[in-house]
């Protein structure tokens, strides 16, 4: 009976905070933890511009979608002096300049509840389940730069997800000659990049290391 109490008492008060963050979400109000870069939190718990910050993010965007690379960017606001919200140097990785190029805030939409907080996969949550208003925080950049940012990922993804697919014509049919099993495709990096075969178990009982180019075996096939 005290576990049921006490298992209640806990789900009753995380139903209280939630309701909370709900109610200062709809007053706009800053939720928890750091606010974006390019944002402080006021007196109000309102959001309000660092002008600092902000110049960089209006950089990030800018010379996104003139197609620097994540690299160059880092470089370029390093060597300017700016820092992040932790006040560390940019890192050229996707993680965080994703989180700044998908920010809707920067154009002025208040947002809340948009994607889950338990992994770091951006699943977005149902729409019924989002706060969104319009005007909510003051704007850093215009709803144009956001979206032409928004088509410079698409047409980024779009473009990586084709150039990573190969097509390997013997597949599942090639075996190893030494142990019989099943040869694996797979990609392998050096100073040139191979498509190749190789043998599934050759890191526990068979001694066959050797690749097999797969453009080789694919066009002997074929013949």
């Amino acid at each position: 009976m005290l576990e049921s109490i006490g298992e209640y008492y806990s789900s009753n008060i995380a139903r209280e905070v939630m309701k909370g963050l709900k109610e200062n979400a709809f007053h706009c109000k800053h939720t928890g933890g750091s606010a974006p870069l390019g944002y402080d939190v006021g007196e109000n718990k309102k959001l309000v511009i660092n002008e600092r910050e902000a110049e960089a993010v209006r950089i990030i965007y800018d010379m996104y979608i003139n197609g620097y690379s994540y690299r160059n960017i880092a470089e370029y606001l390093n060597s300017k002096g700016y820092v992040t919200k932790k006040g560390n140097k940019f890192m050229p990785n996707s993680v965080s300049f994703y989180e700044i190029l998908n920010n809707l805030k920067y154009t002025g939409t208040y947002v809340y509840n948009c994607s889950s907080s338990k992994d770091y996969s951006h699943r977005y949550k149902p729409e019924e389940e989002i706060i969104r208003i319009t005007g909510g925080c003051p704007a850093i950049i215009s709803m144009e730069t956001f979206q032409k940012a928004a088509e410079r990922r698409k047409s980024v993804t779009a473009k990586g997800q084709l150039g990573s697919k190969h097509f390997y014509l013997c597949s599942g049919i090639v075996v190893c000659g030494e142990c019989g099993k099943k040869m694996f495709a797979r990609k392998r990096f050096g100073k040139y990049t191979f498509n190749v075969y190789c043998c599934t178990s050759y890191k526990a009982d068979c001694s066959n290391i050797k690749e097999v180019d797969s453009a080789r075996l694919d066009e002997h096939t074929v013949k």
